[in-house]
């Protein structure tokens, strides 16, 4: 490769060279620990220009959410197009890289195009902005579409739209345009035709009431797979313009291409870190072979629109010379079970250390993943010829000028936003001076004043978790109570807010680690766990499951001390972990202890566990019971198995006490394990520990209210509400794992109940947190939510520039004092 002077983050290749060149030269120095995103920025640039040569009417105005890496937006800010953000954050980013957006208004850094499609944020806009100019956003979607918006933006165009319009001209706001968006990924072309021509009758429409509007806004939606074109959208649009806007009308037309500049712009070279063979019956009797491979990638990275948006994720293999094809299943690296890429694909056998390889990864593949379990995200590598370089180059000059028009200008970047709300004041309660992320309160004080407390000084910008310490010290004393012979390893993955850490440490529990991340995590606090060895910072007790993954130990580390991992799912639980972990207990365990013995591994005992957040206790009993059963077997073939891992599953909110579940493990560990054998017995409870010690304090951004035509003629009304916070923060588990969100409201002296749906901040129609029936709320009131401890930070992620929820901790003097007494340094964080 060629190197010229560039950025550090570019890598320069000759103009002779194609990007399956350099993906073929990472992989031969391969494999690599992390998940890389190949990033091949001649393809965005020549998105671009195709863009320009078929649709020259139209001026692309980049959606920053699709994503968001630096040296993309550089890229497209050279070639002169414009960015859509949808957020403040989004807006801050390009602000960063030196852009000066000509509709940035002067007023605090706001906007002054926005968008509205009800009345309520009509009002809004009218009391804080008024000076701003609108554009109606109405409904028109495709039904052949990856997500439609329709769920949750824009308004009826013929039902709704000229009312809000003759509302607006009431309230005297400047409304200049109408836009739509049909919906992401869109699989038909016509569909914009027709909304274009809806679009010309709101323009003749409002010409009515006084109105003339300047600007259209065709939004996004269009495809960016390596394998589909645009010419037939493109052509669908030009004719619709041309005839319902023809150039003399001097209308200014836009739109807010995401995933079309970016899509096929980014390959994923992935790794086999783990496999697994299993035999399957069949109903002849015979047995039919199914792989599992695990990667290092996976939903919590590249694959959540493969996961939940039903997006196709197509493996790329080496195909080896006589290598026998099998069903299998590819799994991502992380203990959830959702982590599924494929459920069921023909792959020729792959083995440890071979590439798996997935084009057209690079809309929303990186903006969504998150460092859950605490693996990495995939890590970006950027590639530019060097012809294009150099053109590059030639433009700098041009999109500095380009960047610093002046803010009058009309041909520049559309920018929408929330408003800037005042940010949370110093509690008035602060006691002591301690780490300056904890606040000390009075022994008197309960958790419900504190959170009351912050109500009274929002409404706040960022949502809020707040961290009751007291909780979580109060859990473990509990554990310990009720089930004293089992020592509590706390599962890092479940939060790993660095207080909570540190106050588990100070108590004495163990750590449950599934990765390399979390074990840093944990040596970074200066914790030495005594599963820790020495040799490269591995761990000496390892769990397995298949005999793949038995040689594979043994190949690299045959010292490792082994726990086999057995199956015994509960049936009531929210995350059914043995399809992805553990072996069937009666036709595989004893063949894979024969197998460990005929290696000569150390296998030192058993663990299960019975799946995530369970409801009910009997499970365990009869778990530990046939973990006997293997204990007894395992030594008839000369082991002498001395731990028992009972797992997790036990729940954690406030309204649900382990009693049942201690007494089952209490009577089955007497009676199966009695103290006198002498055997160590663990679990590792995480959900347990923290769901209740966090309770998310959300406010409402923004409200619509909705009348819906009922059969028999009348009109029932609907609300919608807008938090500050969503499924992309605090309620992943909310929208793809069943579990309830209940809210909390403050219900005022005869308001009136409605149907309301509570949506999140973002652009996706997916970020929709529950459907309840509410008291009438306003923008600026609260909405809280008890119990989100458990995943509701570590599954967050920054998507289409929102923050994600602040974590502020804190703990009662008393219980502060008693860690000084124990002598142990409160580590400032």
């Amino acid at each position: 490769m060629s190197v010229l002077e560039c950025p550090s983050d570019l890598t320069l290749i000759s103009d002779e060279m194609s990007i399956g060149d350099v993906i073929q030269d990472i992989i031969r120095m391969g494999p690599h620990e992390d998940p890389l995103h190949v990033l091949d920025l001649d393809d965005v640039v020549r998105k671009h220009y195709g863009w320009c040569a078929k649709m020259p009417r139209v001026k692309p105005y980049y959606a920053v959410k699709c994503n968001d890496d630096p040296r993309i937006l550089q890229t497209l800010m050279t070639l002169g197009t414009g960015f859509d953000c949808a957020s403040k954050g989004e807006m801050e980013r390009m602000i960063g890289f030196g852009s000066v957006p000509s509709l940035l208004y002067a007023r605090s850094k706001q906007v002054s195009v926005m968008t509205f499609d009800g009345a309520a944020e009509l009002e809004k806009i009218h009391q804080y902005y008024p000076e701003a100019r609108l554009v109606l956003r109405m409904r028109h979607d495709s039904k052949l579409v990856r997500c439609s918006l329709g769920k949750k933006f824009g308004c009826d165009p013929i039902s709704e739209a000229p009312e809000l319009l003759r509302y607006a001209a009431t309230l005297r706001m400047n409304v200049i345009g109408i836009s739509f968006h049909v919906g992401s990924d869109c699989d038909e072309h016509q569909v914009y035709y027709d909304a274009v021509k809806i679009a010309k009758d709101l323009f003749d429409y409002a010409k009515t009431i006084g109105y003339d509007f300047s600007l259209l806004d065709i939004g996004g939606g269009f495809p960016g797979d390596n394998n589909k074109p645009i010419d037939r959208y493109a052509k669908a649009v030009n004719v619709a313009i041309d005839h319902y806007f023809p150039a003399e009308l001097d209308i200014r037309i836009i739109a807010e291409p995401g995933r079309y500049y970016v899509a096929s712009a980014v390959t994923l070279v992935s790794f086999v870190d783990s496999k697994r063979v299993l035999k399957e019956k069949q109903e002849d009797g015979t047995e039919k072979t199914r792989m599992y491979y695990y990667l290092n990638d996976g939903v919590f990275g590249t694959f959540y629109c493969t996961a939940h948006e039903a997006q196709p994720a197509i493996p790329i293999v080496e195909r080896k010379a006589g290598a026998k094809e099998y069903n299998s299943s590819v799994w991502g690296p992380t203990c959830d079970v959702m982590d599924l890429i494929l459920p069921d694909v023909l792959l020729p056998e792959l083995d440890i250390g071979d590439s798996v390889v997935f084009e057209n990864v690079g809309a929303y593949g990186q903006v969504l993943s998150c460092r859950f379990n605490g693996f990495a995200i995939p890590k970006v590598v950027a590639y530019l010829r060097e012809g294009t370089w150099k053109i590059l180059q030639d433009l700098t000059a041009a999109a500095a000028a380009i960047s610093a028009r002046s803010l009058d200008s009309s041909d520049g970047m559309l920018l929408v936003t929330h408003e800037n709300y005042a940010p949370i004041a110093e509690a008035t309660y602060l006691l002591l001076n301690t780490s300056p992320n904890l606040t000390l309160i009075g022994d008197e004080m309960a958790i419900g004043d504190v959170i009351q407390d912050i109500i009274r000084m929002g409404p706040h910008e960022d949502p809020l978790h707040v961290l009751d310490l007291d909780d979580v010290v109060r859990k473990h004393y509990g554990w310990c109570a009720k089930m004293p012979r089992v020592k509590p390893y706390y599962a890092v993955k479940c939060n790993d807010d660095p207080r909570i850490l540190q106050t588990l440490m100070t108590l004495g529990t163990g750590f449950d680690c599934a990765s390399k991340g979390e074990m840093e995590r944990m040596i970074g606090f200066g914790s030495v766990p005594s599963l820790l060895y020495a040799r490269s910072k591995q761990v000496s007790v390892m769990t397995f499951d298949g005999a793949a993954e038995l040689e594979k130990i043994h190949q690299y580390y045959p010292e490792a001390r082994l726990v086999l991992r057995m199956r015994h799912d509960s049936k009531l639980v929210r995350c059914s972990l043995g399809k992805k972990f553990g072996c069937d207990p009666i036709s595989e365990a004893p063949e894979l202890l024969r197998y460990a013995a005929t290696l000569r591994m150390n296998v030192i005992g058993i663990s299960f566990h019975v799946g995530s957040d369970c409801d009910e206790h009997q499970v365990y009993y009869d778990a530990v019971k046939i973990a006997k059963d293997l204990f007894d077997y395992a030594k008839t073939i000369g082991y002498d198995f001395s731990l028992l891992d009972i797992g997790g599953g036990f729940p954690g909110d406030n309204n649900k006490p382990i009693d049942r579940y201690a007494k089952a493990v209490n009577v089955a560990i007497d009676h199966y394990f009695p103290a006198e054998l002498d055997i160590c017995i663990i679990a590792e409870p995480g959900r347990y520990y923290v769901a209740s010690a966090v309770t998310l304090v959300s406010f409402v951004d923004s409200k619509r209210v909705l009348k819906e035509k009922q059969e028999d003629g009348t009109e029932k009304t609907r609300m919608y509400y807008y938090l500050n916070d969503g499924v992309f923060g605090t309620f992943y588990c909310t929208a793809l794992e069943g579990q309830k969100a209940v809210p909390v409201v403050d219900g005022r002296m005869n308001a009136r109940v409605y149907d309301s749906v509570l949506w999140g901040p973002t652009c996706h129609v997916l970020d929709q947190i529950a459907v309840e029936k509410l008291p009438e709320l306003d923008v600026g009131d609260s909405v809280v939510f008890e119990n989100v401890g458990a995943y509701g930070a570590v599954l967050a992620n920054g998507f289409n520039g929102f923050a994600m929820p602040k974590v502020i901790a804190y703990l009662r003097e008393c219980t502060w004092y008693g860690f000084l007494e124990l002598k142990v340094l409160w580590i400032t964080i």
